[in-house]
């Protein structure tokens, strides 16, 4: 829609508006002005440019911030013997030259050794930004630091302000191949990509506040005193020869352009001499995984050349399309692996990938670990059973007792909210897939031990039973005495403060796949039964929705925001339905569609959680846009009450259409904070917070790649580039990890076989830095895991193998190895679960999974090219007899699509096949579920087609 890349526009007309008229320059006064143009709209004064944006935005937003202009590089030299000096701007003269769109500062003292002259030249669509520094003294001088700030306007203020008028930044600091593009949180377009001239690179960044952001061309002083941490770019220094000397001066420039789509995007990159990079499954690689990678560019290839030759094989499969060049690359080295890509005479372009254990076996160590080393067991402590977090760098399992100056408000963290309340819920939700004993009951136990009568008021307790307990732990908030919580909360002190509408769905989640453990493997549980964990579920729920609105209606408006983890309501709603209890359900519906119509038709941004602007609620944001897609919601009048605005909400008409229109605004929304043109593993697919200068790649890389991932496998009319970025995106946060072999000591990050199952909370991008958590720490995942247990929930819920055929990589098994022969696929599925397998094409789409066991480890399941025949092998997981439910969709379009087809043309339809026994059929446009009888290690089902009915070849 937005594609203006054909139209053809030519050269535009420069107007210009000054203050001054004519232009002129007047003595002791600031000269300030505006350039326009068809593209770009400018202001600058004396010292640089104050303002740029893009007259055919409807928002007019500006780039740059209140405070900041762009034209103030950082420049620090010395002479020989002599100390560091950043370079004299004091004397900085300006010659506008707006009717030519120029601006050129100077900055020329006599006493100086450098010179450096400024110019912004507007021509066509585009703002060039060039620097020449040169000599003016007969010795040399050595130049540290050449950095360009990017002053730009961070995302703060109301509504409005943030997703009309702000942006977010996005930046790939990789050598000569480095861009930079911003886009608005509201994810529309225009969006400003900002390239480098061929010549000039990025090395290095630093981020000190929000709009102190540079990026280096020349790091060697900054980047080189900075000790801590590690870079995976060489520091540099330039070091320029006496006056008139060749070598004594030196040029380097960035291009600014508009794009209005991230296709346009990839075209300036192209058109620019850099890379437009795409690569599956990821630059987060498990081992028993390869990748692929395109390159199209105009840039001339000299090499690809790994970090560690000896362990990697990149084979050259050769130019698919013009200019397209692809790559496989097969790692065998766990931990972070360098390519770089050697070009145009020397010149280096550096990806970024991180190599992983297969996702199986960190999903099993990582449950594991939880379980065996961060629950606390003492029945003296008011903290029993609790899953706290772990120190990786020092080894150690924190708790009330151990702060580590987590302590008073900052408690939390050891003891409630999100950085604990997501471990049990990860735990349950893997035992659901490969249920152990052992980790059965240690979550048993921390929810009769901590959560019961502990974090969560029980049945008993009135007022507000089942009410959960915020910050900073239930021992406090429990205190009879109000004066016991001064100084850690010091507002309503009159109310039980059980309000935190964020607590509730980790809660939720726990108990729901409880339930479904107890459903599945009756014999594994002990302390409840099914109907009490759902029961549980339910309470929870219903208090979720009541509780934290009606104590603090203004705050926690459960309605309007986006909380981790509620996903799993519509799965409750309908075990509630299959168990008969049809009156919980049609409640919890109710509660559930007022949040679903909200976000579709209340609010323009509803992208809030914690904060007016958050990542997190990009997993809700989708869950509504699905639920309202797919089920029949009723028009209603006053709905409910909004006690902050003192209005009810009414929907006088409801239609899917509204809601895929919703889902459409909120994917675009999503990729504002998401990494998708960047190549490198913290970025591409992974979250940031807005500006990805030193938090980036957490629980919602996970959390919001499901979102996207899902969106490919059912809605996306062309869905191979949201299988590229969904599965990017999964993948991404495990690479936060730390596993390993003995052979490798056990970790990448923080080595030592105590350390092998750990995890890090986010990731620091920064070569140093201070985490939010108030740590220093540095490049590489925090020592801390905090609420990375909810991205990784978030990562089984995604899990799948999935057939497609890329435009660009041909027939590929995302999560699986893909052997092609004459006439079928063999896929072994290798994407952590093995339950789950897809068939995604524009025009063919089917879903096939499994509600217990799984398909058989490295057993090959085989479709016919035709998709005549599609054959599995079924693995017992608990070696027992029992019945596994088999869930088989087909369609020939996306969901929302219309296919074309009239009524009466016959549908395809599929034989279900068990054992050489037909067990069920599968009906073109419909979702089946077949019992499956399990009683050996292994058996095998066949999808079998009967008839063909409208598939498009």
């Amino acid at each position: 829609m937005f594609d203006r890349i054909s139209q053809g526009i030519g050269l535009s007309l420069v107007l210009v508006t000054t203050l001054f008229s004519p232009f002129r320059h007047v003595a002791g006064q600031p000269s300030q002005g505006t350039i326009r143009a068809a593209h770009f709209a400018l202001t600058y004064d004396r010292r640089g440019i104050t303002g740029l944006w893009n007259p055919q935005d409807p928002f007019q937003a500006n780039l740059v911030s209140d405070d900041g202009r762009l034209g103030e590089p950082v420049v620090t030299y010395r002479v020989e013997g002599g100390d560091w000096l950043p370079i004299y701007t004091g004397a900085r003269r300006l010659e506008a030259e707006p009717e030519k769109g120029m601006l050129t500062y100077t900055d020329f003292d006599p006493g100086s050794p450098l010179k450096m002259v400024q110019q912004f030249t507007l021509a066509d669509e585009i703002l060039d930004w060039t620097i020449e520094i040169e000599t003016t003294m007969n010795f040399p001088v050595q130049i540290g630091d050449l950095a360009l700030p990017i002053p730009w306007r961070f995302p703060v203020g109301d509504a409005r302000t943030i997703f009309e008028r702000s942006w977010t930044k996005h930046h790939f600091i990789a050598g000569h191949g480095s861009f930079l593009y911003f886009v608005r949180p509201s994810g529309e377009p225009p969006y400003l990509v900002i390239t480098v001239h061929p010549g000039t690179k990025f090395e290095y960044y630093t981020s000190e506040g929000r709009r102190n952001y540079r990026a280096y061309i020349h790091s060697g002083l900054s980047g080189g005193r900075e000790t801590r941490g590690s870079w995976r770019q060489p520091h540099t220094v330039l070091t320029l020869q006496p006056a008139g000397a060749p070598g004594s001066a030196v040029r380097y420039g960035v291009r600014f352009q508009w794009a209005w789509s991230y296709a346009e995007m990839r075209e300036i990159l192209y058109r620019e001499g850099l890379f437009d990079i795409r690569v599956v499954p990821g630059m987060t690689v498990p081992e028993d995984l390869t990748a692929l990678i395109a390159l199209r560019t105009k840039a001339r290839i000299e090499a690809l050349e790994p970090e560690f030759p000896d362990k990697t094989r990149i084979t050259y499969l050769g130019e698919r399309r013009p200019d397209h060049h692809l790559y496989r690359i097969a790692f065998a080295r766990l931990g972070e692996n360098l390519v770089t890509i050697r070009h145009d005479g020397g010149r280096r372009t550096y990806l970024e990938f991180f190599v992983t254990e297969p996702i199986e076996t960190l999903i099993k160590k990582r449950s594991r670990f939880i379980t065996r080393r961060q629950q606390h067991r003492d029945p003296s402590k008011w903290y029993n059973g609790l899953y706290s977090v772990y120190d990786m760098k020092n080894k150690i399992l924190r708790s009330p007792e151990d702060t580590d100056g987590f302590d008073y408000w900052w408690g939390y963290v050891l003891a409630s909210d999100d950085p604990v309340l997501g471990k049990a819920p990860f735990v349950a939700a893997k035992n659901v897939h490969f249920p152990d004993p052992e980790e059965i009951a240690s979550v048993e136990y921390y929810i009769e031990h901590f959560v019961w009568g502990g974090l969560q008021r029980t049945d008993q307790e009135h007022p507000y039973p089942y009410g959960i307990y915020g910050v900073p732990n239930w021992k406090v908030n429990r205190d009879p005495d109000p004066r016991a919580r001064a100084g850690i909360r010091n507002r309503h002190l009159d109310k039980m403060p059980i309000w935190r509408s964020f607590d509730y769905p980790h809660v939720i989640m726990l108990y729901f796949h409880m339930y479904e453990i107890a459903r599945k493997y009756p014999q594994m549980v002990r302390y409840l039964d099914a109907r009490g964990y759902l029961e549980r579920a339910y309470q929870t729920a219903r208090a979720y929705f009541l509780y934290p609105y009606e104590i603090l209606p203004l705050e926690y408006e459960t309605y309007k925001i986006g909380c981790y983890n509620e996903v799993v309501i519509p799965s409750l709603i309908a075990a509630l339905e299959r168990e008969g209890f049809l009156e919980k359900a049609a409640w919890l519906r109710g509660e559930w569609e007022k949040k679903v119509k909200y976000f579709i038709y209340d609010d323009p941004y509803p992208y809030r959680s914690e904060y007016p602007f958050d990542r997190t609620a990009f997993e809700t944001t989708y869950a509504v846009a699905k639920y309202g897609a797919t089920h029949e919601m009723k028009p209603d009048e006053n709905l409910w009450f909004d006690k902050r605005l003192r209005k009810w909400y009414s929907h006088p008409v409801v239609r899917k259409e509204d809601a895929l229109a919703f889902m459409e605004r909120q994917r675009r929304a999503n990729l504002a904070v998401r990494g998708w043109l960047e190549a490198a593993y913290y970025l591409l697919g992974a979250d940031f917070t807005g500006s990805s200068d030193v938090g980036a790649m957490s629980y919602m890389a996970a959390m919001g790649g499901w979102a996207i991932l899902d969106y490919a496998i059912h809605f996306a009319r062309d869905p191979a580039e949201w299988l590229q970025l969904g599965y990017a995106s999964i993948l991404s946060s495990w690479s936060l990890m730390n596993t390993g072999r003995p052979e490798t000591n056990y970790g990448f990050w923080f080595p030592g076989e105590e350390n092998d199952g750990a995890a890090g909370w986010q990731f620091m991008t920064a070569k140093f830095g201070r985490a939010w958590i108030r740590k220093d720490m540095p490049r590489g995942a925090w020592h801390y895991d905090g609420e990375i247990d909810l991205g990784f929930g978030g990562a089984l819920r995604a899990a799948a193998t999935i057939l497609t055929r890329d435009p660009l990589f041909e027939w590929f098994a995302y999560g699986g190895a893909l052997a092609v022969s004459e006439g079928e696929f063999s896929i072994l599925p290798r994407d952590g679960l093995r339950k789950r397998f897809h068939i995604v094409l524009p025009d063919f789409r089917m879903t096939i999974e499994l509600d217990r066991d799984g398909f058989a480890a490295e057993r090959p399941i085989v479709v016919a090219k035709d998709f005549g025949r599609i054959r599995l092998s079924v693995e017992n997981r608990t070696s027992d007899a029992h019945v596994t439910q088999l869930r088989v969709s087909l369609r020939d379009t996306a969901i929302g699509v219309d296919s074309g087809q009239e009524p009466e043309v016959p549908r395809t339809t599929y034989a279900v096949v068990h054992d050489g026994r037909r067990v069920g059929t599968v009906r073109l446009g419909e979702e089946s579920e077949i019992e499956l009888r399990i009683s050996g290690s292994t058996t095998i089902v066949e999808l079998i087609r009967e008839r063909e009915g409208s598939r498009r070849n």
